[in-house]
């Protein structure tokens, strides 16, 4: 997978990378699951009491509920727009206003998530803090090994091949010609995973802080509320530096592959773009 900020770009581009990998029914079927599986993936990285699972169960399904009526409606008509300006002559400004939009939809999703986790972490007992806390360490050093320590081939080889499997899950199949604009690009992303690291221990540090503190539950939430929302307006100067830079490739990338379709790619990506603004339309009156 790509380093850090490359993914996010990419997932900002279009909103639905993150699941490229799987059909649009299959993602139909995964996120009416949602509010099973967000439980069970926190259940791996702690165990919960039945109180505190039936908690984080209800909270869940109001997540989703929430998104669905509020957030895949806006996806459908995001796609729909990038469907119109992708078949006539995309440019590089709609790119980037793509990206833009694509961010605001990704800040509003975590700003919910965010809200939940002010809720629920001042709730776990000193076993399950320690618990959660060894399992991010463990996520941690997964990551450092993936994508911080390897050599500068393994990174680009990490960044050509996962633009050649973007953009072959969008076209269908993509020509010589596009395979050369995304070596020259896969050559010139930076990698910010070293960047994120640190984010990431820093966020670790905060929180761990936080939670460990005399502090009553409820200023424990309003604390966790306010790192929050600091913590993601604060971004790194080179972190930031890098994401600028690698976005403007990708979006320069973008604009160069769209210019150059096939009239198969263009039938493809029109096909699979109608398929997921469908899906989401459907998910919306399901709700």
């Amino acid at each position: 997978m790509l380093h850090g900020r490359v993914r996010q770009t990419l997932k900002h581009l279009l909103l639905i990378a993150a699941i490229a990998s799987i059909t649009a029914c299959s993602f139909k079927s995964v996120y009416n699951k949602l509010d099973y599986l967000i439980p069970e993936y926190v259940e791996g990285m702690v165990t919960l009491d039945d109180p505190l699972e039936d908690q984080l169960e209800q909270r869940s399904a109001a997540l989703i509920n929430w998104h669905r009526r509020t957030q895949l409606p806006e996806y459908a008509e995001w796609l729909q727009g990038l469907q119109r300006e992708v078949l006539n002559d995309l440019t590089f400004e709609q790119v980037q206003r793509r990206f833009d939009d694509g961010n605001q939809f990704w800040l509003s999703m975590l700003s919910r998530i965010n809200e939940e986790m002010a809720v629920l972490l001042p709730q776990l007992d000193e076993n399950q803090r320690s618990e959660l806390f060894a399992s991010i360490a463990d996520n941690n050093d997964d990551y450092r090994e993936e994508y911080i320590d390897i050599d500068k081939a393994e990174m680009l080889e990490g960044f050509y091949d996962q633009l050649i499997d973007f953009y072959e899950n969008w076209l269908g199949s993509i020509t010589e010609q596009h395979r050369k604009y995304i070596e020259q690009t896969a050559l010139e992303l930076e990698s910010t995973a070293l960047y994120r690291l640190q984010r990431r221990l820093a966020w670790q540090q905060s929180i761990r802080s936080i939670l460990e503190s005399s502090s009553t539950q409820s200023e424990k939430q309003q604390a966790l509320l306010t790192f929050f929302n600091n913590f993601e307006t604060d971004e790194n100067e080179n972190l930031q530096r890098s994401f600028e830079h690698n976005k403007k490739l990708i979006a320069e990338l973008t604009v160069n592959i769209a210019h150059t379709l096939t009239q198969d790619q263009k039938d493809y990506f029109t096909q699979k773009t109608n398929d997921y603004i469908r899906m989401f339309n459907e998910l919306v009156n399901e709700g």
